[in-house]
């Protein structure tokens, strides 16, 4: 093994809960960049308290980064949209492949279909799970949720598919599921406004063996 993901704090198995380790022990990523530095023909990354896009790209861009990438998990599973620009803001790519939620809908539908009609278990549920933060934080956001959940329990017989583009059509707005990748909700204008380009986000060079952000979602 050549490849190490590290996660940045000390779990302390004595006194403190699951979440508490989550929050209480210290984060020391300096660790984790020795270890890249003394052992420069192994690859590390970093996991541990990231929860934005721009985080992952402090990390990434600090002086003499070493690092072989970043690794996200519970940021990505619980505010998935809000990584939709990684392939344009972190590494220069002309275009993000996601061009809206509806594409996404769309696609995972499709995918949920097959998965659902190719296994003889009742996997509806487990299909339906990932799709429901893909609105968090949006106007109508709690409804999708509450909706997928009214519509499973009037309608147990719909798919995964059928419950989760028959909810979206309830409960979401047009440009809640059109708004491209990096616009945000305005609430002063009721609308979906650009990305405040204000405040870049750092570029890695992936085409040149650059850091790699990674989702442990994946």
């Amino acid at each position: 093994m050549r490849a190490f993901v590290l996660h940045a704090r000390k779990a302390v198995l004595g006194g403190l809960s699951p979440a508490q380790n989550r929050q209480i022990p210290p984060l020391r990523y300096h660790l984790v960049r020795r270890l890249s530095d003394d052992f420069p023909d192994l690859r590390f990354s970093l996991n541990g308290g990231l929860e934005t896009l721009s985080d992952a790209s402090a990390q990434l861009a600090e002086p003499g980064n070493t690092l072989a990438g970043v690794m996200v998990g519970r940021a990505v599973v619980a505010r998935p949209w809000e990584w939709a620009t990684v392939d344009t803001a972190l590494y220069g790519e002309a275009r993000n492949p996601a061009l809206c939620r509806r594409q996404v809908l769309d696609d995972y539908c499709t995918f949920a279909a097959r998965m659902e009609a190719s296994d003889p278990h009742k996997i509806k549920r487990l299909l339906m799970a990932p799709a429901l933060n893909l609105f968090a934080n949006e106007p109508n956001g709690k409804r999708f949720r509450r909706t997928v959940d009214e519509i499973a329990r009037s309608a147990p017989t719909l798919s995964a598919a059928e419950l989760l583009r028959k909810a979206a059509d309830e409960s979401l707005r047009p440009d809640t599921l059109d708004a491209p990748p990096g616009y945000r909700w305005d609430y002063g204008s009721r609308s979906y406004v650009p990305p405040d380009e204000r405040e870049p986000i750092d570029r890695v060079d992936s085409a040149h063996g650059g850091p790699a952000l990674q989702s442990a979602a994946a």
